[in-house]
């Protein structure tokens, strides 16, 4: 019998990081400067971390996401992933807010006292800053 396997991801910052914990016990982690490149590299570090450990995502029984504070972009896709993957394998997932830089078993052990849900939304601790047009001599 294979183990419970449970993915994290932790896109907030600009170094993201992906765990993959059996039994919740961290088996494999990587970590990457994504950047403004995570969409980009997203799937290749995920695909590398399942086949190092010989698993496929059809295996996850959950996933935990780091829903905010961060990034917005980083926030939006690692949300969005993690909904996305949640829904296709039809597995739990658990959004955890922490308002500081926590490392993966870290994370593990804050979801286990949050409620599963069926989708996750990305926490913002502030307003987006999101500048004006730079062309204000456009008509419209």
């Amino acid at each position: 019998m294979l183990d419970e396997l449970t993915l994290v991801l932790d896109t907030s910052h600009p170094k993201a990081r992906l765990g993959l914990f059996a039994s919740s016990k961290l088996v494999d982690s990587i970590e990457w400067e994504a950047g403004r490149e995570l969409s980009k590299t997203f799937f290749t570090y995920l695909e590398k971390l399942f086949k190092n450990n010989n698993r496929k995502s059809e295996e996850l029984c959950r996933i935990i996401v780091v829903k905010g504070p961060g990034s917005f972009t980083g926030l939006r896709i690692g949300v969005a992933i993690a909904n996305t993957f949640s829904y296709a394998l039809s597995i739990p997932i658990i959004g955890v807010v922490t308002k500081r830089n926590l490392g993966l078993d870290e994370i593990f052990c804050k979801a286990k006292n949050i409620t599963e849900e069926k989708q996750i939304v990305p926490f913002y601790d502030r307003e987006p800053n999101i500048t004006k047009r730079k062309d204000s001599k456009r008509s419209d």
